[in-house]
C-alpha cells in the first residue's frame, strides 16, 4: 500500500490479450482527483471520454452525418446549428466503407473544412486486436486527437457481432485507451433488416445488446417522409433524464449537410411550405398563413423556414420594390432533385 493511500495490483489476462495494472484509490482521495471536465457536445450529449454509437438502417445518411459532425466539432460548432460545441477539438474520422475516392469526393462538398479534421481509409484495422489499439495509439498521441469518429464499426472489428464476449473485448480496449489519452469515441453501426416486429429504436442494431449497453450516448437516424428522423435513445450523462429532441432534419442536396427543420415542436411538412411559397411570397405573410393553417405561433413558423433555408429547400431574397421585406422561394436544385 502507497502512502498516498493508493494500491495497485499486476493483473494480466490468460489469453495474453492484455496487460494492465489495477489501482485503487481511497473514495476521499478519489474526490480530490482531476478529470476532463469539459463536455464535447453540450446537453450531455458527449463528454471527453465519452462513447457515441450512431445506429441507423442502410441509406439514413449516416455516413454524410458523421462526416459533418467531424467538420463541425474540428470547427468548434455548433452542430447541426443547434448543440453547442465547448471549443473547436481535433478529430480524427477513420472510415472503412467506400473507397477513397468517393470518400474525396463526400468530403470535399464539406464548406468550411477545418485543419483540425484528420482522416483515414482502413479495410483491415481490427479495433479487437491489440496491434490496431497500438497503431491507433500512436495516431491518438502523434495528432493529439480528443475525438475519434469510427465509420462503420463493422469493419473496424474482427470479433462475432452477436457475441458479448467479443464486443466487451472491442469496448474494453477503446475505454483503456480513452483512460489514457482522454478522447471521445463515436461509433456509427447498421440495423438488422425490419420485420413486423420492429420496435424503431435502439434494438434495431445488429448484434449482442452489450452494442447498445456500454455507449453512454444512442443516436439513431431514419427515414421518413419529411427527411431524417434524429432520435436520442441514450443519453446516460444527463442527470436530469431529459433527452433532446426527437428532430427532423433535412439534407441539403448541395452541401449534403443536415440541418434541424424541426425541435420537437409542431410539426410543418415541408410539401406544405414549399406549396405556399411556389415562385416567391412575402416570408412575413407566409409566417402568418402557415400559422393560421396550422394553428401555431409565427416563431414556431420561422424556425422551421429558417432550417429549410439552412437545408437547402428554400431561399430568402430582397423583395424588389421594397428592401425592406423578405421574399421567400423554393431554391430551383431542389425543385429538380425531388422531380
Amino acid at each position: 500500500m502507497s502512502t498516498n493511500g493508493s494500491a495497485s495490483v499486476h493483473t494480466s489476462n490468460l489469453e495474453g490479450r492484455y496487460h494492465t495494472m489495477l489501482e485503487v484509490t481511497r473514495a476521499e482521495d478519489f474526490l480530490n482527483a482531476e478529470f476532463p471536465q469539459h463536455t464535447v457536445i453540450g446537453e450531455d450529449v458527449l463528454d471527453a471520454q465519452g462513447l457515441m454509437l450512431i445506429t441507423g438502417p442502410t441509406e439514413a445518411g449516416k455516413t454524410y452525418f458523421v462526416q459533418q459532425l467531424s467538420n463541425e466539432l474540428a470547427n468548434g460548432g455548433p452542430w447541426l446549428g443547434r448543440f453547442s460545441v465547448d471549443h473547436p477539438v481535433r478529430v480524427l474520422l477513420l472510415q472503412g466503407e467506400i473507397g477513397e475516392r468517393r470518400f474525396q469526393q463526400r468530403l470535399a462538398k464539406l464548406p468550411h473544412l477545418s485543419p483540425n479534421l484528420y482522416v483515414g481509409t482502413d479495410y483491415g484495422l481490427k479495433l479487437d486486436e491489440k496491434s490496431a489499439i497500438r497503431q491507433l495509439s500512436n495516431v491518438i498521441e502523434e495528432h493529439d486527437i480528443e475525438v475519434v469518429i469510427i465509420d462503420p464499426l463493422r469493419p473496424f472489428f474482427g470479433g462475432d457481432e452477436n457475441s458479448s464476449t467479443d464486443m466487451n473485448r472491442l469496448y474494453s480496449g477503446v475505454r483503456r485507451l480513452q483512460g489514457q489519452y482522454n478522447f471521445a469515441a463515436v461509433f456509427t453501426h447498421h440495423e438488422r433488416k425490419p420485420t413486423i416486429m420492429s420496435k424503431g429504436d435502439k434494438t434495431e442494431a445488429r448484434g449482442t445488446t452489450v452494442l447498445t449497453d456500454r455507449p453512454d450516448t444512442i443516436l439513431r437516424l431514419a427515414p421518413t417522409k419529411e427527411g431524417r428522423k434524429l432520435t436520442f435513445e441514450k443519453v446516460r450523462n444527463n442527470e436530469d433524464g431529459d433527452k433532446p429532441g426527437p428532430f427532423i432534419l433535412i439534407q441539403s442536396p448541395v452541401t449534403t449537410l443536415f440541418s434541424v427543420v424541426d425541435d420537437g415542436g409542431p410539426v410543418i411538412p415541408v410539401s406544405l411550405v414549399t406549396s405556399m411559397v411556389g415562385g416567391g411570397v412575402l416570408f412575413i405573410d407566409l409566417k402568418k398563413e402557415l400559422a393560421n393553417a396550422l394553428s401555431i405561433s409565427e416563431k414556431a413558423v420561422e424556425r422551421r423556414v429558417n432550417g429549410l433555408v439552412v437545408g437547402g429547400v428554400l431561399e430568402k431574397g430582397i423583395h424588389p420594390d421594397d428592401s425592406r421585406q423578405r421574399v421567400v422561394r423554393v431554391v430551383e436544385r431542389y425543385g429538380q432533385d425531388k422531380g
